[in-house]
This record gives structure tokens, sequence and C-alpha cells, in this order.
């Protein structure tokens, strides 16, 4: 019996150091980079001056990627909230990548989003803020390997 417990809690630590080493990996050699929003403006306002159903919210981001190595961004758009996004009618978006020194590059994110606002209020738009709830960055990264080969 003592056996079995024994090999129980040998595959259990084994299990935990598996985990806890491979989160490890993650955390730090998989994912070196990281992003900063550095700057960020909005506006809303409405599409036509004698139509106020339709709304239109403008925005632009600049977000800097810090780290090294060659990263190729193929998309960069925001996630709008989950009560806004319902009412969005045409959504436009451009990013603009800026090489920069050893600090990193700059991202540019702009645009803009008309929505329906009909029935609401100054009050209840203003209620949607934050429109928008996160930004998403499809990228690959280039990663060089060194390989010797002995001849």
């Amino acid at each position: 019996m003592n056996a079995d417990w024994m090999s129980i809690l040998f595959i259990l630590l084994v299990g935990i150091a598996i985990g806890s080493g491979a989160s490890t990996l993650l955390a730090d050699d998989y994912f070196p980079t990281e992003l900063q929003l550095v700057e960020g403006t909005s506006s809303i306002g409405s599409v036509d001056n004698n139509n106020t159903d339709q709304q239109l919210y403008s925005y632009s981001f600049t977000l800097l990627r810090k780290g090294e190595g060659d990263c190729s961004i193929n998309s960069i758009k925001p996630v709008f909230t989950e009560g806004f996004s319902g009412r969005i009618l045409m959504e436009e978006s451009n990013f603009v990548v800026n090489e920069m020194d050893d600090s990193g590059i700059l991202i540019t994110l702009t645009g803009k989003v008309e929505f329906d606002a009909t029935g609401l209020s100054k009050k209840e738009i203003m209620d949607f803020d934050p429109f928008i709830s996160y930004i998403s960055v499809s990228s690959k990264e280039v990663l060089d390997f060194s390989l010797l080969l002995d001849d």
C-alpha cells in the first residue's frame, strides 16, 4: 500500500513540475515582447447635422512595441464593447507601423465607426463608454536560430 501512495505522490510532483515549467516558458520565452498604449484620442458626433440618429465615433491610438527581433503585424483591430457593437452600422480602420531606433516600433491605429443612436439621449450614448473593450493584435514574430554544424 505504501508503494502505491509513493507512486501517486511521485506522479503528482512530476506533473506539477512539468506544469510550472511550461507556464514559465510561455510567460518568459514565448512572449518576449509587449505592447504599450502611448496615446489615445476619440471623438463622437452626428454624421449629418440634420440626422442625429446616426453618430460617428472616431479613434486614434498609438502603441509602442518594445523588444528585439523582427515582428510582422498582420492585423490590428479594436474589439468593441457588447452593448455598443450591436449598434454598429459601418466600421473602417487602418494601422501604420513605424520602425524606430533600438527602442522598438510605433503602431498607429485609426478608425471610425458609424452607429445607430435612434432614441438615445446624449447621456445614454456616453453610457457606452468605453466603446472599445480591447485592441486585438495578430502578428507573426520572426525568430532567428543559429545552427552550428560540424563538418
